[in-house]
């Protein structure tokens, strides 16, 4: 399948083949930005790109040719990878005509000799504000079918397990969920794997190891969907048992080697204390303990299949973290990730977790043991999902507080709740200093404002910081009863601070 729409270009050619376009009317000074799709045909094919200034007699050749960029790009066979200048220093343009060269470097044809295979190229674009400007194509989960909510939650005490509480999923005792931690280089890490169940009308995350605490400050990444043809909870029994491995036998997976199952542990009586992965063989996806510890009987899965999961390839992990360069993931903190290891040769009996640093997502292992090389994970990128979405002022709001802007804790919503107007929804909360004191600031639904509450400074007396919205043009105003702003004064706690 194509990328982006029905056709897409193969590199092939018995010698070195290059696709090149020639650009021209290209100002001194300008940076030149690029971006592409690329994906292997039998395996990992390998391609370069070169940016040329082609000098004063405009040919390649010519003794003034000046190359600005080179770069070769490897990619597998399972999904599309897209590339772009944003992850390169600048490009600056020296004044003339610049050409734009792919050329196939390996394709997996016969080991490498046959470069008439391979080397799929989709989605080219270059020049000036090509990336910029061109729209986000991450995922948002109102696209995947079946889903109910996606959100990040902080576990805001320190236990053995932690209720979601989202009225979106409490309501659902059938719905599907998928948790992955978010740690930071100084936070807190979990070791233990996780599992979700449900008591007394409530979706919660434990740890499988009931001897260690799910500690304080740690962010889950969240995914709930309804069950469907395509999410589904699969049971160990007799039948698909072997050791340490369960053989799922459904529709949506057999037969289907790019089905890209993510999976997560679901209680319901019986613990599974190990870590799981996925794989692939003799038509069946299996998931498997990846300490090779038997598998329990009747233990349970949630298993959701979309095929717009990624596929990493961790091939030259660093000790043990993996790196995802990737236009859908770089620079975009808020992205919601979700994470199953995939079995590729090594085991990794680790506690996998995601972190963002130096405008990256990343996979690590959150004890710090190395990643085996040639690991593999799945990984589905999505955009969180709250009812705030749709509403341009929020939306704003929630852009210029980027950092600071944090999911609605239930726990936090009970305790300032009362203060705000019977017959509005708090849709988010955040944490704030406002004269001298830790205060909430209630952000609340249609029409888009945001409160702030405060007990100790004035009972019940409220401050509104509103946000407005008039074509480009927005505004952000923290006002008292009388009028007077009070924004300078305001200090917002990062998450890391939130207790």
């Amino acid at each position: 399948d194509a990328y982006d729409g029905d056709q897409f270009v193969e590199l092939n050619a018995k010698i070195d083949g290059t696709l090149y376009q020639d650009a021209t009317g290209i100002k001194a000074g300008s940076v030149l930005e690029f971006t592409f799709a690329h994906r292997g045909r039998f395996g990992n094919d390998t391609m370069k790109l070169t940016i040329t200034d082609l000098g004063a007699d405009d040919s390649l050749g010519g003794g003034d040719d000046t190359v600005l960029f080179t770069k070769e790009y490897t990619t597998g066979k399972d999904a599309w990878a897209v590339y772009d200048s944003t992850t390169e220093k600048s490009i600056v343009a020296i004044g003339n005509p610049v050409r734009f060269a792919y050329t196939a470097v390996y394709g997996t044809g016969d080991n490498g000799a046959n470069k008439t295979e391979g080397n799929f190229l989709d989605s080219a674009d270059f020049g000036i504000g090509v990336v910029t400007a061109r729209p986000d194509r991450g995922l948002t989960a109102s696209k995947l079918p079946g889903t109910i909510v996606a959100f990040k939650r902080i576990v805001t005490r320190a236990g053995q397990d932690v209720a979601i509480e989202r009225e979106e999923i409490d309501s659902q005792p059938d719905a599907l969920l998928f948790v992955t931690p978010e740690i930071h280089s100084e936070g807190p890490k979990n070791n233990s794997p996780l599992g979700v169940y449900r008591a007394n009308d409530l979706w919660r995350v434990f740890n499988q190891n009931t001897k260690e605490q799910l500690p304080a400050g740690l962010t889950l990444h969240v995914f709930a969907v309804q069950p469907g043809p395509n999410a589904f909870v699969h049971r160990v029994t007799s039948e698909n048992l072997k050791g340490y491995i369960t053989k799922l036998d459904h529709p949506a997976s057999n037969g289907n080697p790019d089905a890209r199952p993510l999976v997560m542990q679901r209680w319901e009586g019986v613990y599974n204390p190990h870590h799981i992965g996925v794989h692939y063989s003799e038509g069946f996806w299996h998931i498997f303990n990846e300490d090779l510890a038997p598998l329990p009987a009747d233990a349970l899965f949630n298993v959701y299949i979309d095929d717009r999961s990624q596929v990493i390839d961790a091939t030259t992990p660093n000790r043990n973290v993996v790196v995802i360069d990737d236009a859908a993931f770089n620079r975009k903190p808020d992205r919601l990730l979700i994470v199953t290891q995939r079995w590729n040769g090594p085991y990794n009996p680790h506690p996998i977790g995601v972190e963002y640093k130096d405008d990256r997502w990343q996979i690590v292992n959150q004890d710090l043991a190395d990643l085996p090389e040639k690991m593999k994970f799945h990984v589905l990128g999505i955009d969180s999902v709250t009812s705030a979405d749709g509403n341009p002022a929020l939306a704003r709001a929630k852009e210029l507080l980027q950092g600071h802007w944090i999911p609605n804790i239930r726990e936090t919503e009970r305790r300032y709740g009362e203060l705000a107007p019977s017959n509005r929804e708090v849709l988010a909360i955040l944490s704030v200093e406002f004269g001298g004191s830790t205060i909430s600031l209630l952000v609340l639904d249609e029409p888009a404002e945001l409160s702030i509450n405060q007990e100790t400074v004035t009972p019940n007396e409220i401050y509104e910081l509103k946000a407005t919205a008039d074509g480009d043009v927005f505004q952000l105003a923290l006002t008292d009863a009388e009028g007077r702003e009070h924004l300078d004064e305001v200090r917002f706690f990062s998450e890391k601070q939130i207790s």
